[in-house]
């Protein structure tokens, strides 16, 4: 009896130990079956904490593009899905905002923006959150498509909002930040960077979240950190010269191991204090477009033609895989796997006269680099993939949203 019970009492506080050093551990802010934002999550991780098992094959594809020839979208679609307790959220060129079912492809509703949607959306506190090339950033009730309240800034939104403690935040292209109330949409405060640049080039990039602040790159390549509850500027530390538009690089910071990472004009991988933007490290594993830090020391950076993991405690390259497929867009991950997203040009039996462009989804182990599954699209792709709920999902820039799951 007496054994028995210090058997439980045992079991009991290991796993109670186990808990709290899981939360210790655990620093994004993350909901398992829930990729809510642009790059998972506010803190742009672009990490799933589901896992997902490969091989995976497409459970459907739909065309959510509603293409026409009276009202046609120009090439590329930048704004990526969300996958939000059993619904894709996603966002068109074509102004439309849908939301389908995950498992069935199912649209449950769509909403006409009237613009162009290049920007990802967000779901929080019950609402999806949107801006559109007409500068309007709208929320709506996220289980019926119901228009709550909109917001008219000054400029183009290219940005997906942070929807944290009853505000909206989210930036618009004339480098402004706006804080919102999430009730009715009443604005809050604007922080103003005021460049004065006669032409701003157009950056995709998104405030990342983290302890009160947000982290924000303005078109004149600075980062500054905002204090969320008054707009006051903390700091601001230039990481880029002069921005190339035509680059697809990663402009969104992101916030991991208590710092706040960019990428430079070097395009390395550079670590700032988040309390005083203070350079702390910088990683130049590869010329860096894309990166993801799955853990404490480990640094996933994507080149147009490589990927490498890189020892952030040590400095020293763990594994480095050339791709097949050039060039290489983006990269997101999942457990312990890296998802690869290339274009490239498919010439069928090496003849130019009927080359096309064409998109690529692989797989790859993050311990070591090796390929696990690779899978061909019938278009390119601009906007991140995103995973939840053990599927992946994409929307390739021909308007087609598909979904992929395990075979079994």
């Amino acid at each position: 009896m007496q054994s028995s019970f210090l058997r439980r009492f045992a079991e009991g506080f290991a796993l109670a130990g186990l808990i709290v050093l899981t939360g210790c551990a655990q620093k994004a802010e993350l909901t398992p079956n829930r990729w809510s934002t642009h790059l998972a999550g506010v803190e742009r991780v672009n990490i799933s904490l589901d896992p997902v098992k490969l091989p995976v094959a497409v459970a459907w594809s739909k065309d959510v593009s509603d293409f026409s020839i009276l009202r046609s979208h120009p090439k590329g679609q930048m704004s990526s899905p969300l996958i939000y307790d059993g619904v894709l959220y996603v966002g068109s060129t074509d102004s439309t905002l849908s939301a389908v079912d995950l498992s069935t492809g199912r649209v449950k509703w769509d909403f006409d923006a009237g613009y162009p949607i290049e920007a990802t959306a967000s779901v929080g506190e019950g609402m999806v959150c949107f801006g559109s090339l007409d500068g309007v950033l709208r929320c709506l009730e996220a289980a019926d498509g119901r228009l709550i309240w909109q917001f008219q800034a000054k400029s183009e939104i290219l940005s997906a909002p942070v929807i944290k403690d009853s505000t909206v935040y989210f930036s618009s292209s004339d480098d402004r930040v706006y804080a919102l109330s999430a009730k009715n949409g009443e604005k809050k405060w604007v922080y103003n960077r005021t460049t004065f640049q006669s032409v701003s080039p157009r950056i995709y990039g998104s405030a990342a979240y983290h302890n009160g602040r947000l982290y924000q790159f303005f078109s004149d390549g600075f980062v500054v950190a905002i204090e969320a509850e008054n707009g006051r500027e903390l700091w601001k530390r230039q990481a880029v010269k002069v921005f190339n538009s035509h680059e697809n690089i990663r402009r969104t910071p992101l916030v991991a191991n208590s710092m706040v990472y960019v990428i430079d004009d070097d395009r390395a991988v550079v670590a700032l204090d988040p309390d005083t933007g203070e350079i702390k490290k910088s990683y130049q594993a590869v010329r860096t477009s894309d990166f993801i830090i799955p853990d404490k020391r480990t640094l996933i950076a994507a080149g147009t033609d490589r990927v490498v993991a890189y020892d952030m405690v040590s400095g020293t390259v763990l594994w480095e895989r050339e791709t097949q497929y050039k060039p290489l867009h983006s990269i997101f991950g999942a457990e312990n796997t890296v998802f690869l997203l290339s274009n490239y040009t498919w010439k069928p039996l090496g003849m130019d006269w009927f080359s096309s462009e064409r998109g690529r989804i692989e797989a790859i182990s993050l311990k070591d680099g090796q390929m696990l599954w690779s899978r061909r699209l019938k278009s390119t792709i601009s906007a991140n993939g995103s995973t939840g709920q053990s599927r992946v999902s994409l929307f390739t820039d021909a308007g087609i949203l598909q979904v992929f799951e395990p075979e079994d």
